[in-house]
């Protein structure tokens, strides 16, 4: 899965009839707190959103990243705000 380029983020929301904040930094804003995800725009309630967030990260981190520089230290678990 790739993110969304802010381009596509704002197309994505015309096309499903999602407000675009005419203040172009806040909707800036928005995008990168959806990280560019599109599953994201699908979401309207922003705490289902973080978690959405939070998880495909957590995601990335453990099947990518995790594995492929073999950490170890699994109670490092900085990337979904928990310890």
């Amino acid at each position: 899965m790739f993110p969304l380029s802010f381009g596509e983020y704002e197309d994505m929301k015309i096309f499903l009839g999602k407000p675009i904040d005419t203040n172009p930094q806040a909707e800036l804003t928005n995008y990168i707190l959806e990280s560019g995800f599109p599953r994201a725009l699908f979401l309207d309630d922003p705490a289902d959103k973080i978690k959405y967030v939070q998880g495909v990260i957590k995601e990335i981190f453990d099947k990518d990243i995790r594995k492929r520089v073999k950490i170890r230290k699994k109670h490092l678990n900085w990337y979904a705000g928990t310890s």
